[in-house]
This record gives C-alpha cells, sequence and structure tokens, in this order.
C-alpha cells in the first residue's frame, strides 16, 4: 500500500484515493494502446521490408509506397487541428509527421501537438490492428465517410484510423473535439495518394 494516501487527513483521503485511482487506470490504458500502436508498427515494419507480397528487389517497391505525411497536408490544414498556426512538420522516420503549434510547440502534452502515421497495408492487416486494439480494451468506434474503414480511439488517446487505397493512417490529436477536422484530413490524405497495386 502507498504511504501517500495515508499522509492526508481523512477528508482529504477520501478525495485523493479515487483521483489516484483514475491516473492509475489512465496508465494502464495507456499501455494497451502502445501495445497496439506497437502491432501497428510491426505491420509497418513488415511492409516497409517486403514482408508483404515479396522479397529481393520488391522491398524497396514497398518501401517507396510509404507516402511521407508532411507532404501530404499543408501547415495550414493541419492548424484547424491544433487552432493555431503550426510549424512546419518533421518526420523522425519513414511515414510519420508531427506540427507542433507555434510558439508554444515544447509543450506537446498542452494539445499543441499532431502526428500522422502512415502504412502500406492490406485491408487484413488493418482489420488485425483494430481487432488487437479492441483485444486491450481500447474503445474504437466505427466513423462513416472516411476510406474503406475508419475507427475513432476514444481516450485516454485520441486518433483516428483510416484505411483506404491501399494505406494506412493514424491521425493522433490532442483532443477528442477535433473528430470533423480529423475526418477531413484523412479524406483528403486518402485523396492525395496513388492507390497501391
Amino acid at each position: 500500500m502507498s504511504s501517500v494516501p495515508t499522509a492526508f487527513p481523512g477528508s482529504w483521503r477520501r478525495r485523493v484515493l479515487p483521483l489516484i485511482a483514475a491516473a492509475r487506470d489512465r496508465q494502464r490504458r495507456r499501455r494497451r494502446v502502445w501495445l497496439a500502436l506497437a502491432a501497428l508498427a510491426i505491420v509497418v515494419a513488415g511492409a516497409g521490408y517486403g514482408l508483404r507480397g515479396g522479397t529481393g528487389s520488391h522491398a524497396s517497391d514497398t518501401v517507396r509506397l510509404v507516402p511521407n505525411p508532411c507532404r501530404l497536408l499543408a501547415n495550414a490544414e493541419v492548424a484547424k487541428v491544433l487552432g493555431n498556426p503550426v510549424a512546419a512538420g518533421v518526420s523522425p522516420y519513414r511515414g510519420t509527421c508531427t506540427w507542433k503549434a507555434v510558439p508554444f510547440g515544447n509543450c506537446c502534452f498542452n494539445g499543441n501537438t499532431f502526428t500522422v502515421d502512415a502504412a502500406s497495408v492490406s485491408r487484413a492487416d488493418f482489420d488485425k490492428v483494430i481487432a488487437a486494439n479492441r483485444a486491450h480494451g481500447n474503445r474504437l468506434v466505427a466513423v462513416r465517410g472516411v476510406g474503406q474503414a475508419a475507427y475513432r480511439a476514444d481516450g485516454p488517446w485520441y486518433a483516428l484510423l483510416a484505411f483506404g487505397r491501399g494505406y494506412a493512417f493514424t491521425l493522433q490529436t490532442p483532443s477528442p473535439d477535433h473528430l470533423a477536422v480529423e475526418k477531413q484530413l484523412a479524406t483528403l490524405m486518402l485523396r492525395r495518394v496513388s492507390p497501391v497495386r
């Protein structure tokens, strides 16, 4: 048992214990989300190294299929999500782009970042990632009108997972209030990529 709750008088203890329990519950749910993201990363890595449909010379063809989200969205389009002007998107590795609001871009937990992950995957692989998320207890709600399939992850991690034209996009946002804009951006990206053959 933790020493923190016993350090407070009785009335404070009744207020603090539920807050601590809620924080621990959020941490457990975040771990599940990160495990599901790791599963998606494995699928992306498999696609990137030619495990999806060939080896040898096909591996480099598959790597080229992963689009750069920084090139698919303009800064002005991303600014709609964050509600502030954004700095140019940064791509730390293939298939990922992160935009930060300016001038407060360093405070990522203050709702000032927007990240898009892209992967060239099959519909079956996309469905496996969705099933893995649900198996880990994550709340995924089907979203209509975006690509061939789309789901919204609701808390503690907010993201739109969209599939279409042989690509999966994960749009990670700081708040649950951005679904309409996320749908617009996902639709734009799906229109701007060439279909995987």
